[in-house]
């Protein structure tokens, strides 16, 4: 008689007996650990991300995203009347930095005289008087545009993240403009 095989029972004096199933096989631990890896790496990278805008935030403090009135801070309209960005005596209705270190070096403006536009170092000014038409659109899944016209036919696009209150960056713009020209009115295009 031979001894029973890996998937065999022994003999059995009661008669033939079935198969055992096989043993089941022992799951491997790495995949668990890779996903682990992952996952903590994808926190780790978020919260380096939210510590630095912080950071950034508190140093220069320039706000985030779209920022109407009185929310916008002094420090920051002082370092645009320093840099010759806007005149003494304009008022900031709306601002609109959309780099991440928020440094001012691209932004775009609303004031009680003109919108403005700030990009690789130079400015653009657009005063109400000489606007045109506006339109506001939805351009891609995560982009907002407001493209102001001038009589002169120059034109500005001020690109906008949509979680950013690109909306309330226009309604600032329009109201502004209808002091100037109360016939006024921004096209608004959704997609």
């Amino acid at each position: 008689m031979q001894p029973p095989g890996p998937y065999q029972q022994p003999y059995s004096p009661y008669g033939p007996t079935p198969y055992q199933a096989p043993p089941p096989k022992k799951s491997s631990n790495t995949i668990w650990i890779v996903l682990a890896c992952v996952v903590a790496g994808s926190c780790a990278a978020v919260g380096g991300t939210c510590a630095y805008t912080m950071r950034s935030t508190g140093k220069n403090d320039s706000p985030q995203g779209v920022v109407i009135g009185i929310a916008i801070p002094e420090k920051a309209v002082a370092a645009l009347r320093t840099a010759k960005v806007i005149n003494p005596e304009e008022r900031v209705l709306a601002y609109w930095d959309s780099t991440l270190s928020l440094d001012q070096s691209e932004l775009g403006l609303v004031t009680n005289e003109a919108i403005i536009q700030r990009q690789d170092g130079r400015v653009d000014r657009v005063p109400y008087a000489d606007v045109v038409s506006a339109r506001f659109a939805e351009d891609a899944p995560l982009t907002q545009s407001l493209t102001v016209v001038a009589k002169d036919a120059h034109s500005m696009r001020i690109e906008i993240a949509v979680l950013n209150s690109g909306d309330a960056f226009c309604d600032a713009f329009e109201g502004a403009w209808k002091i100037t020209n109360p016939s006024a009115s921004v096209v608004r295009v959704k997609k």
